[in-house]
């Protein structure tokens, strides 16, 4: 078995297509579906970058596990290899699989390692992530269908109550207005123009994001 296959034989326990892949990794679908020819280092050194468990050893030499074990470190470098090689040029990930709700829908079982299926630049825009959106309570502000960019909000206790924001809960992956509550600080109020509103607790909180572009991808 050479580099190719075990390539393939990865993609295989990934269940990642290899077009998908390959744009991940930043070269063409046909280095990988050509049987013809071989990797190269820097080949390598790309996908070891986009999947630092992935073995570079066995990738090379097939010897030894596909998979090194997880540690904190790899999740860091993960994030950091997205960050510093997409964020400078203006391109940010994103996650087809991973959609939110403009209802309320449980989102949160979606696998949080998720590889994004590309990746968005679009001028004057300064998005964190883009993901889909499904269900239409936030009509006719955003679409099911349409995708939203978002980016982190540092300080969410003071939220603006025309602003649309992302909120992942223990629960949720959801798209809302959001209003304090008057007699209760440890309660947000989420609004939207075609559901009731309903109440969630900041200590079930993850993140919130700042929704700073709608659109569709056409």
């Amino acid at each position: 078995m050479n580099t190719k296959e075990r390539i393939k034989e990865y993609l295989d326990f990934k269940k990642i297509g290899q077009n998908k892949f390959a744009k991940i990794c930043g070269f063409s679908d046909s280095l990988i579906s050509n049987s013809k020819g071989s990797i190269g280092s820097e080949i390598v050194k790309k996908i070891s970058d986009r999947y630092p468990e992935l073995s570079v050893e066995w990738l090379i030499t097939g010897k030894g596990e596909m998979l090194k074990e997880e540690t904190e470190a790899m999740t860091e470098n993960k994030e950091r290899v997205l960050i510093s090689t997409f964020g400078k040029s203006g391109y940010e990930p994103f996650y087809s699989d991973l959609q939110v709700s403009a209802g309320q829908y449980d989102l949160a079982a979606i696998a949080k390692t998720e590889e994004p299926e590309s990746f968005i630049k679009i001028p004057g825009i300064s998005a964190s992530a883009w993901f889909p959106v499904v269900g239409f309570s936030m009509e006719p502000k955003v679409f099911a269908g349409d995708i939203i960019g978002v980016r982190e909000v540092d300080n969410w206790e003071k939220v603006e109550p025309d602003k649309i924001y992302m909120i992942i809960t223990s629960e949720d992956r959801m798209i809302k207005r959001l209003r304090t509550d008057s007699e209760n600080p440890e309660v947000l109020w989420c609004v939207s123009d075609n559901y009731r509103e309903f109440k969630i607790y900041v200590s079930d909180i993850k993140a919130v994001y700042h929704v700073v572009f709608v659109g569709r991808l056409v």
